[in-house]
């Protein structure tokens, strides 16, 4: 499990915006990708850019690099009644959405 809290394993406090956005892309570029899309972690975290993601929400941080898709929807946590990311890209342009358990669509993020 990945350490996303107090802040993401990729901070240390005293980081700023630059410098964390700096430490994700270059531990994205190994692997070949542009997004992280990072599970089990429904909890509130805090960014050193100063975003924040709320608990049980799904969100995306970094402009697309970071999805955080786990809402809390389980018993045992209890945040949400769930939540789904989907992902459409058409004419060049990729968008991604968080879709409620009431079918209600919110954009989070759009890019090439």
């Amino acid at each position: 499990q990945v350490r996303m809290h107090p802040r993401p394993w990729w901070e240390k406090d005293g980081d700023t915006p630059a410098k964390s956005r700096e430490k994700l892309a270059r531990a994205l570029r190994p692997l070949g990708v542009n997004h992280l899309v990072i599970g089990h972690q429904p909890n509130a975290i805090e960014f050193a850019d100063g975003g924040r993601r709320k608990a049980g929400e799904l969100s995306c941080h970094f402009d697309g690099m970071v999805f955080l898709i786990d809402c809390g929807m389980s018993r045992g946590i209890g945040y949400s009644a769930g939540s789904l990311l989907r992902i459409e890209t058409a004419r060049g342009t990729t968008n991604a959405f968080s879709i409620s358990a009431a079918g209600k669509a919110d954009r989070i993020w759009s890019g090439p």
